[in-house]
């Protein structure tokens, strides 16, 4: 009872920090309409995201909850720990990005593409770091029909929308001159790279 009401606040701090990201895009998002950006949100696409985003919040609860998943310290440490990883990963991001970072899929010509920071070793840690929260969070109380379930789907949802995203910035960027060197997600120091090919 102790470790799942611990684990409900955790919940609760993360779907509040959702919140707060949100505010913090909505504000570039009016800024960069403002200079003239071109939004290529897929609005589809981001109303699906947006509603297994939230059951993905209710259903690792109602699985900790209701099937009385044990807490199993070393898993749950192990992926806490990821969570806090994933955490820094978005926030480096944020921090590199500044104005451009956004929910959504927009693009300004005159800003140019971001290659500094975080992004010096990967194209989209920002989705690396969604899609680890996506499978690490349930599993921090042992949900694990959320964490494959929603996981996978949402992983998969993710991808599609990079796909439209890349395009986006291939057309309107230099981001094919400068970032299609690096891997998509997993972020690597450039030292360990091998070869300059299009990592996807």
């Amino acid at each position: 009872m102790v470790t799942q009401a611990g684990f409900t606040l955790l919940v609760v701090l993360v779907f509040l920090q959702r919140g707060l990201e949100q505010r913090f895009s909505d504000r570039n998002t009016a800024a960069l309409r403002e200079r003239g950006a071109k939004d290529h949100t897929p609005r589809a696409l981001s109303r699906r995201m947006l509603v297994l985003h939230m059951a993905w919040f209710a259903a690792m609860l109602l699985e900790v909850w209701a099937l009385d998943r044990p807490f199993q310290a070393p898993l749950g440490i192990a992926m806490a720990t990821a969570v806090l990883l994933a955490q820094a990963l978005r926030y480096a991001s944020m921090q590199a990005l500044g104005l451009q970072w956004t929910l959504g899929l927009l693009t300004l010509p005159e800003l140019g593409v971001v290659d500094r920071g975080i992004y010096r070793c990967c194209r989209h840690p920002s989705v690396f770091a969604v899609m680890v929260e996506m499978f690490a969070l349930p599993l921090v109380h042992g949900a694990y029909l959320t964490s494959a379930v929603f996981g996978c789907v949402y992983t998969a949802l993710l991808v599609h929308r990079t796909d439209l995203e890349e395009q986006a910035l291939k057309q309107d960027t230099d981001y094919a001159r400068l970032l299609m060197d690096r891997p998509r997600y997993l972020p690597l120091p450039p030292t360990l790279r091998v070869g300059r090919g299009r990592h996807s």
